[in-house]
């Protein structure tokens, strides 16, 4: 236990002391993290897997991926078995869009416009930057546990790829590293719920607008889908809930997002 203890406190005191170099260490142990989430995800059969629908999604994405700026990776489009409304972006490339989501859009348009503004998210690393500033404000414990996850998830990796063991074989190794990824993990949970922060917010508006206009899809779709998020809100308003998602409860809030949007739109193509 005592060896155990010195190592978790010299890999912090490498973390803490690598300036760059730990910045990229933590973008790699993110994207791993993410991969593995997936992989969960894909395991426990949380996905919904309609060939059509999947056809649809991905379609939108590459369309999407292809005009966006600064696209540094390929992305996987999964749709989740959830009644919520809400979409988000792991590290990894991953965009998950909720069954809910699905079925409030009324247009190809306003799905768009929500894919476009995860892959903005993505594209820009603020989950990477997100988790970041998780570190920072978390204990070292916290951040051993994040180290010891990673050793326990990098070995499955390497064992899967050399036909040892698979993830599926061995559950129990499966839930440590999840365990173990305690702040990565509640980070992404917190960002499902709360969004990013406000300034990456934003950013991925902006960003949004512009591939949604470079891809040929109408931006004021968004608009649309906005003024249905805020039904969705106000009904969970009076009956006193907090909805459980980011996209209704993301900052600076759905009215001012839709005011900076419209400039935005208006700056880029025109009054209309």
């Amino acid at each position: 236990m005592r060896k155990l203890c010195l190592i978790v406190a010299l890999a912090f005191t490498a973390l803490a002391s690598t300036g760059r170099a730990e910045s990229n260490r933590a973008a790699a142990v993110a994207v791993g993290f993410g991969n593995y989430q997936d992989r969960i995800k894909v395991n426990d059969q949380f996905l919904i897997l309609d060939e059509a629908l999947n056809r649809r999604v991905a379609e939108i994405g590459q369309r999407l991926t292809n005009a966006a700026d600064g696209a540094q990776q390929s992305f996987t489009f999964r749709i989740v078995n959830s009644p919520v409304v809400n979409a988000y972006a792991t590290t990894g490339g991953y965009v998950y869009l909720n069954a809910g989501l699905i079925e409030l859009v009324g247009s190809t348009d306003e799905l768009a416009a929500a894919m476009a503004h995860e892959i903005a998210h993505n594209n820009k690393s603020h989950v990477i930057a997100q988790i970041e500033r998780a570190e920072f404000h978390q204990s070292l414990v916290e951040l051993g546990q994040v180290v010891l996850a990673i050793g326990f998830v990098g070995a499955g990796a390497y064992g899967q790829s050399q036909g040892v063991f698979s993830y599926v074989d061995y559950p129990g190794l499966a839930g440590l590293g999840f365990a173990g990824g305690g702040l990565i993990g509640f980070t992404l949970s917190d960002v499902m719920l709360h969004g990013y922060a406000k300034d990456d917010e934003i950013e991925a508006d902006r960003i949004a607008v512009s591939t949604l206009i470079a891809a040929g899809y109408d931006p004021y779709g968004m608009i649309r889908l906005f003024k249905r998020f805020q039904e969705v809100r106000d009904r969970a308003v009076t009956d006193r809930l907090e909805y459980e998602s980011a996209l209704i409860n993301k900052q600076p809030g759905i009215e001012k997002r839709i005011e900076r949007w419209i400039k935005e739109v208006q700056k880029r193509q025109g009054s209309r």
